[in-house]
């Protein structure tokens, strides 16, 4: 018995016998000290002989404490996990980890020193679902991560924390093709690029990255890609790097067009070059649009080494490509100028198009900066280059600004040409408008641009005051700008900021004000200027808002107060109505009384048929109690255009009912009707609409159009309008 028990134990301990031989096992670093792996309590004394023990979707659990391990390679689907980033720490000399297989995880440990913290190189063909969590790599003299010659997908880089003071924080090699690689939630320190990935001219290609939550920090090049498709940089913060995002598309060994990438809701402050770089310069042009959308860039200016645009966009000349949006960014400069930088550019733009740009808010934050030409600009269209790839903006190039705000310049938009040194330079064809904007507040020019050809469409902004450029308080406009008409306050597109940017020069609107939670204008209460006499025109005066008074038109119709005056007209500002033409005392049929006829439309028959309309509005003076409309009498109007129209339709005695002061008719077939009330805001005059259909016309139709009403007992009153359009044969409006 006892020699069974014993012969058991040493096949199990030899790897022959096991209870479950496919259960996955967890091998404890450090072992027992005896400088070999056992089984029955799996557990090595390095981590290497763990690795190289373990079989595949083990676990390899290490204590915690500082290791002193190269080059551990893992061939095999393993979790390598350690008691916590600060709490276990692989110090290398060379590589930390060599992963050459799927499945991998490495977490909870620091790899610090060597060269490479972790470097992917597959030997059997590619590789898929690696997972970097809560790792730290610290100080290697390469590369944090790695990926040399792998075809690798389904890469991640989660909670994590890189640092040192050279190399790359992940580095994809010139003959690397990764598709998707993530990285959430982690920290890049103090490298020269945080991400990069190389081309060099090889095949390497870089798809579906992503990089949100993350932190970069005094590094050279935060992101850098020279092959990069359906990627996407968002919600991450950027402070103290060189560049934060630099595109550099110059090979075409991937075969391959940059694009589509979104760059969104970042936060970026301290550069000392371009915080986002755009550069595509190979011939097939950019292949899928850059959405740069909703970040908010701070530039103190004093950081800058050169000349810089925060936003650089550079694309060549010769090829086509696709858009470059700008939308809801926020750029703002502060600070003092240190040589060698004696200006910067909030946007800058060379070699090609499309760009637009939309709702951004481009602030200079009057660093000046006017030792270079252009000075200090919101936007800088370089419209030629020395250097070839961007010799010029080529005709054709559309480049777009609606809703942005630029203000706090030298120049709010700057138009200049390296060839020659002189403002202006594009080539006939290309286009630059920009249009609905605010560009106010820059102290030298709101737009600058050459004395020639082609225009800048600058129509519809507005540039500091109701007047437009060269008014008191508003941005100039030098060269050949087309600023007409201008914004007499803030586009409704663009978030007004104080009072005075709603205030659009004229009195008689009111005093307008600005809603700043919500960033829109609200419209004053406008002066009103009503003496109440028909006969006198009142009107408000600008810019003081007095209200002023002249006669109204000479037979303007009026009512003189005194019954059956009909018709009673306007002459040089007096009412004068002639009486009772017949002396009878009452309005009768003889005589013919004053109506204002406003609206008319009138629609001929569909087809022939019986089926015409016409629809009216107006008003007419009335004197109550005698001069009413009676509902127990026939009501009848009748309607005659220049031509041969001539249609009426009688209301008959009781088809029309009184409610209050209202009375409303309807004919018995129900398709004609009319409503007749006071107007409130005039004494003793009548407000009539009608809509009289089943009619027969004779086509076409001609104004003026006149109304005739005839209401109990026997008053007529009659007007015309002569102001007609027609649409069509039997179509007539009036108005």
């Amino acid at each position: 018995m006892r020699l069974s028990t014993r012969v058991l134990f040493v096949l199990a301990c030899a790897g022959v016998f096991t209870a479950n031989p496919a259960a996955a096992l967890v091998w404890g670093v450090p072992g027992d000290g005896s400088n070999t792996c056992t089984i029955v309590t799996p557990s090595c004394d390095t981590i290497a002989a763990a690795v190289a023990a373990a079989s595949a979707t083990d676990t390899v659990q290490i204590a915690a404490g500082t290791f002193t391990e190269s080059n551990i390679t893992v061939d095999k689907a393993l979790t390598i996990a350690g008691a916590g980033r600060l709490a276990t720490t692989v110090q290398s000399s060379a590589a930390g980890f060599i992963v050459q297989a799927s499945n991998v995880d490495i977490l909870d440990l620091t790899i610090t020193g060597g060269t490479d913290g972790i470097r992917i190189t597959p030997t059997g063909g590619p590789v898929s679902d690696i997972e970097l969590l809560r790792v730290g790599l610290a100080n290697q003299a390469s590369r944090g991560l790695e990926v040399s010659g792998a075809t690798v997908s389904d890469l991640r880089v989660t909670d994590s924390v890189l640092a040192s003071n050279a190399g790359s924080g992940i580095r994809l090699s010139s003959t690397s093709l990764v598709d998707g690689l993530t990285v959430t939630g982690s920290t890049f320190t103090g490298y020269g690029q945080g991400i990069y990935q190389a081309n060099d001219g090889n095949t390497s290609r870089l798809n579906a990255l992503t990089v949100s939550g993350s932190t970069f920090t005094n590094n050279g090049m935060a992101i850098y890609a020279e092959e990069m498709t359906s990627s996407a940089i968002e919600d991450n913060t950027f402070t103290g790097n060189g560049r934060s995002v630099l595109l550099f598309k110059a090979y075409t060994g991937s075969g391959v067009d940059a694009g589509p990438i979104a760059i969104r809701r970042n936060t970026i402050s301290g550069g000392a070059n371009a915080s986002l770089q755009l550069i595509d310069q190979t011939p097939n042009g950019l292949g899928g649009q850059i959405d740069v959308e909703d970040n908010d860039i701070t530039q103190d200016v004093g950081l800058l080494v050169a000349n810089w645009g925060i936003i650089d966009i550079r694309l060549l000349s010769a090829a086509t490509h696709a858009t470059i949006s700008l939308n809801g960014n926020a750029v703002t400069l502060s600070g003092t100028f240190m040589p060698p930088a004696n200006a910067a550019y909030g946007v800058a733009i060379r070699g090609n198009g499309p760009v637009t740009l939309q709702g951004n808010t481009l602030a200079g934050g009057n660093v000046g900066g006017s030792g270079t030409t252009p000075p200090t600009s919101g936007v800088y269209i370089r419209s030629t280059d020395t250097v070839a790839n961007f010799a010029a903006v080529p005709s054709g190039a559309t480049l777009t600004g609606t809703c942005n705000r630029i203000g706090g310049f030298e120049n709010g938009i700057s138009v200049y040409g390296l060839v020659g040194n002189t403002y202006g330079g594009l080539a006939a064809g290309v286009v630059v408008s920009f249009t609905d904007n605010v560009i106010a507040g820059n102290t030298v020019a709101g737009v600058v641009t050459g004395a020639s050809p082609p225009t800048i469409d600058a129509e519809d902004n507005y540039w500091g005051c109701a007047a437009g450029p060269g008014n008191p308080g508003c941005d100039t406009v030098v060269g050949d700008v087309d600023a007409s008409p201008v914004a007499s306050d803030v586009p409704a597109c663009v978030a007004c900021s104080t009072n005075a940017e709603c205030n659009d020069g004229l009195a008689c609107n009111g005093v307008e004000t600005c809603d700043l939670g919500n960033g829109v204008c609200l419209a004053g209460t406008p002066v009103v200027c009503n003496d109440g006499d028909v006969c006198t025109t009142d009107s408000c005066v600008d810019p003081l808002g007095t209200c002023s008074t002249s006669p109204a038109p000479n037979d303007t119709p009026c009512d003189d107060g005194i019954t059956c005056s009909i018709p009673d007209t306007c002459q040089a500002g007096v009412c004068d109505g002639v009486p009772d033409a017949n002396m009878n005392g009452v309005c009768d049929a003889d005589d013919v009384g004053p109506l204002s006829l406003l609206r008319v439309t009138i629609k001929g028959p569909a087809g022939g048929g019986g089926n015409g309309k016409v629809v009216l509005k107006g008003t007419f003076p009335y004197a109550p109690p005698t001069d009413v409309i009676n509902p127990d009498a026939a009501v009848t109007m009748r309607v005659e255009d220049a031509l041969t129209a001539d249609q009426q339709v009688v209301f008959g005695p009781g088809t029309c009912g009184a409610k209050g002061t209202k009375v409303l008719c309807r004919s018995v077939d129900r398709k004609s009707k009319a409503l007749f009330k006071p107007d409130r805001r005039l004494l003793n005059t009548m407000q009539y609409k009608a809509k009289l259909g089943g009619l027969t016309f004779n086509e076409p139709f001609a104004g003026p159009v006149t109304l005739t009403l005839t209401y109990g007992p026997g008053t007529k009153r009659a007007g015309s309008i002569a102001s007609c359009v027609t649409n069509g044969a039997n179509d007539l409006k009036c108005k």
